[in-house]
């Protein structure tokens, strides 16, 4: 499982059924997997499943037991009703200059010829946008690398439960504990200059945060407000930049597809800006991104608690067991997606439109604790793909190379794998010197 956890997840899902279970290193899993799974994570087993076993050691670690990623039941939904502006299409659409300047800024890093190790590349932009968006400040170079480097291994040690939280404080290194310092320097700095510049409407999620923390004292501990800086970055940083990587990854792979997106993308740019109500419109980009959350599914599965003793398809799941819902399983089922092997962009438009079933199609997962950023990841994403086709000239290093999926802790082609960077399509011009907007 640990090589390849994705394709086994996927056999065993065909061989053994909607319910099996698994022994992976010292946890013993229930996996609930197909289509009849998700409805049950979304609907009547919703108060079955519970998120805050998992997520509590890294939120403690954080010093935020009562952050809204591990609440269930009422809080969860308050806390995220509040929020969710914050993390919304529409959010990201108001900032689509920045995510095209912050796009350009990065490539004008590298010259032409560069073969750019594409992961660590997709992840510093992911942060740069992230912090733009939803915290009002771009991390540097070496606070993006100690938070990634830090939130990474809180995630994988202590949610992903690879060890207990005292075994992992115990057996933190001295460069780990320099990232987490780093880590809660740059959460407090967002967190004072917030408090410093005021104001009665919030302006990012930090603000949201902090006013939230006004009229529900009770749901915030005292490094609540802290971990607020943190969670952007290490919920969305990773997915997003991943998931940007394998996008590439097969457009670059399948020459004809990818000149069919970059014409679109052209067309995008053919006004000088993206236009958001063109970029929701623009078939070929979306498919993209779309058949790529369907192939390469980041986040291919939600672990949770049984919250108690409930039925699953005749079979009993006792409270307390470690469940983990395979939300992307009707992914490769051709009962779903016909020929699910092949990379098929036009299966998210009409009349095909075979993503339009919430409980097939589930990238960012399904129920209560249903990915809050998705509709802002969205934009992100085809922002960022749109503005790199049209500009850049790009290929692979290695076009013959077959790369496996990682988890490191999101699927992950790894360090290994590189894009070359031919130079510019398009002359940014000096958009790229000019400050986030």
């Amino acid at each position: 499982m640990a090589s390849d956890p994705l394709g086994f997840l996927s056999e065993q899902h065909r061989r053994l059924g909607p319910i099996f279970r698994v022994r992976a290193a010292h946890m013993k899993l229930v996996v609930l997997a197909g289509e009849r799974a998700n409805a049950f994570a979304h609907g009547e087993g919703a108060d079955c499943l519970s998120n805050r076993e998992t997520w509590a050691p890294t939120l403690h670690e954080f010093g935020a037991p009562n952050n809204f990623v591990g609440l269930d039941g009422e809080p969860h939904r308050l806390l995220r009703k509040k929020f969710a502006n914050h993390f919304s299409r529409k959010a990201a659409e108001a900032r689509l200059p920045a995510l095209v300047d912050l796009t350009l800024t990065a490539f004008a890093e590298h010259s032409s010829g560069d073969e750019i190790p594409f992961v660590a590349f997709s992840q510093a932009l992911a942060s740069r946008q992230v912090g733009t968006l939803l915290v009002g400040r771009t991390p540097s170079r070496d606070e993006h690398e100690a938070i990634l480097r830090y939130t990474n291994a809180v995630v994988v040690n202590l949610s992903l439960r690879r060890m207990p939280r005292w075994l992992f404080r115990l057996s933190q290194g001295r460069s780990l504990r320099r990232d987490r310092q780093a880590s809660f320097a740059f959460a407090r700095e967002l967190v004072e200059e917030r408090r410093s510049e005021g104001g009665n409407e919030p302006s990012n999620f930090i603000d949201a945060v902090q006013l939230a923390s006004l009229e529900h004292p009770e749901l915030f501990a005292e490094g609540e407000q802290v971990s607020a800086g943190l969670l952007p970055f290490f919920a969305g940083v990773d997915t997003v930049g991943q998931t940007n990587v394998f996008i590439l990854y097969e457009l670059l792979r399948h020459p004809a597809l990818l000149e069919r997106v970059r014409a679109e993308a052209d067309r995008l740019f053919e006004g000088g800006q993206l236009d958001p109500k063109a970029l929701r419109d623009a078939h070929d980009i979306n498919g993209a991104v779309n058949e790529t959350l369907r192939v390469h599914p980041v986040a291919f599965a939600m672990p949770r608690t049984a919250a108690r003793d409930f039925t699953f398809e005749g079979c009993r799941v006792d409270r307390g067991s470690s469940v983990m819902v395979f939300t992307s399983a009707c992914h490769f089922d051709p009962a779903y997606f016909p020929d699910p092997e092949r990379f098929d962009i036009d299966r998210h438009r009409p009349p095909r439109d075979e993503h339009r079933r919430p409980d097939v199609f589930a990238p960012w997962g399904r129920g209560p604790h249903q990915c809050v950023g998705a509709g802002l990841a969205g934009v992100q994403m085809g922002a960022t793909l749109a503005t790199i086709l049209h500009h850049c000239d790009l290929e692979l290093a290695e076009p013959e190379r077959e790369f496996p999926h990682l988890l490191r802790p999101s699927l992950s082609l790894g360090p290994e794998f590189k894009i070359c960077f031919r130079g510019w399509r398009r002359d940014p011009g000096d958009r790229f010197n000019k400050p986030p907007r």
